[in-house]
């Protein structure tokens, strides 16, 4: 394993904001996890597993304890099954499945991050998630045992799975997916990048979506409807192409950031009496 001392969190993450870890250990295989967790519990240090690093915004003070960065990218198709490993970045996935004419995760087009992530925020667009995909799960749970677990147990929600309340960590899944010829599956993956470059900023990083949708609204649509579009404060800013993103502009703090998120959720309480709830994590 690779372990770095008082890393920058600002490295690891699409937002690219946030102080050191006090450790940072980078796995690529189970025993390696495992090694890192029995130090942690030794030396008394708090632990966080991360993966690509979206939906997370880091204290500029970072954490004073050990973070975990899966770089698990094994996998292997079986049959119309994909069995793969947690930190496999989700466009590596695709592609391979592309090129193997293995259709059904195309939804994930132009989403940052890894299959680990995609899990636990049960990625997806409105109509199919991770969990229409999903066959099963195997995780790390907390007596430290390898535990496999099926659809059922996954507590998927919009935005939502088990492993917010349990903290067990995502090590792999097994995926469900549906022979199609290659290049149809490719235009549609393109199709859906193009989407996403019309919709969302990607000039500068971000964190993606800062807040989950409300029952039957949009948290962009709102946040545009109180006037917040493009307001800044230090380098950070509330994007002009969709309210729902703070972007950085460069040099951005957890800061900055946090400041419009309490004005952006204020200010809708107030014009809307809807409560926003966030959808990024804070570590």
């Amino acid at each position: 394993m690779e372990i770095r001392y008082n890393e920058p969190l600002s490295k690891h993450t699409t937002f690219k904001i946030g102080g050191p870890a006090r450790v940072m250990v980078i796995v690529r295989n189970i025993d390696e996890l495992l090694n890192a967790l029995e130090w942690a519990h030794r030396e008394g240090w708090p632990t966080y597993v991360i993966g690509g690093g979206s939906n997370l915004l880091v204290h500029d003070e970072g954490f004073p304890g050990m973070v975990i960065k899966m770089a698990t990218s094994d996998y292997r198709f079986d049959n119309n099954y994909l069995i793969a490993q947690a930190g496999i970045p989700l466009a590596t996935l695709l592609m391979n499945c592309m090129e193997r004419g293995l259709a059904g995760i195309e939804f994930l087009a132009g989403i940052p991050g890894t299959l680990g992530g995609a899990i636990y925020m049960n990625a997806g667009l409105k109509k199919i998630t991770m969990k229409d995909v999903i066959e099963e799960v195997e995780i790390l749970n907390n007596k430290g045992e390898i535990q496999t677990l099926g659809l059922d147990e996954l507590e998927f929600g919009y935005r939502q799975s088990r492993f917010h309340n349990t903290r067990e960590i995502i090590l792999g899944a097994k995926l469900r997916l549906n022979p199609e010829n290659p290049e149809t599956i490719r235009v549609r993956v393109n199709e859906l990048i193009q989407k996403r470059k019309h919709r969302i900023p990607l000039e500068y990083p971000s964190g993606g979506s800062i807040f989950r949708n409300p029952a039957n609204d949009y948290a962009g649509r709102l946040i545009e409807q109180c006037g917040l579009k493009g307001l800044q404060i230090g380098k950070a800013m509330i994007s002009r192409k969709h309210a729902n993103f703070i972007v950085n502009l460069g040099g951005a703090t957890f800061k900055d950031v946090w400041q419009l998120i309490e004005i952006a959720r204020d200010k809708v309480k107030e014009q809307f009496d809807i409560e926003l709830e966030l959808e990024i994590e804070i570590l």
